[in-house]
């Protein structure tokens, strides 16, 4: 018990605004039940606590990469000029789009890829530094890694 208190002590020592957004976020949830996205106004209700804190927070990241999906996705069907078009999302799951492209624009693709989910998060996070690495694989794997060629442009993993 000691220990643990040691560490909640230094924990806000170390974070010291927590305990007013703490204060806040109780209060909104007593008074209200329910939070309301900074940004995008969402509105997440029946929320205790523990819920409301981390929807504040993890909702941004959230909220960025929705946006992040429609621009990929509206570059994917609309926008003729866009790398992008032609290709297909096929998997969207927290903060990682996999998309499927013609294997000829593939590198421009990944990398406009990259730079629409920056762009979109930006909007959301601006003061965190973002990454979004591209990288081409025929089969999705967790090992596959970006790979350059000799000129510096990306191609397509092969697993060794």
């Amino acid at each position: 018990l000691e220990a643990a208190e040691n560490v909640r002590t230094a924990w806000f020592f170390r974070w010291s605004e927590a305990k007013p957004y703490f204060k806040e976020v109780n209060r909104t949830v007593m008074a209200q039940g329910q939070v309301e996205q900074f940004l995008s106004k969402h509105v997440r209700g029946g929320v205790n606590f523990t819920q409301a804190c981390n929807t504040l927070f993890q909702g941004l990241a959230s909220d960025g990469a929705k946006l992040a999906l429609t621009n990929i996705t509206r570059d994917c069907y609309l926008n003729t000029s866009s790398p992008l078009y032609g290709s297909r999302v096929l998997f969207f799951a927290h903060d990682e789009t996999i998309l499927e492209m013609p294997e000829a624009l593939a590198p421009e693709a990944a990398l406009e890829h990259s730079r629409l989910m920056v762009e979109s998060m930006k909007k959301y996070v601006p003061d965190v530094a973002l990454v979004a690495a591209p990288c081409l694989m025929k089969r999705w794997s967790k090992l596959a890694d970006a790979v350059y060629d000799v000129n510096g442009r990306l191609k397509i993993w092969e697993p060794s």
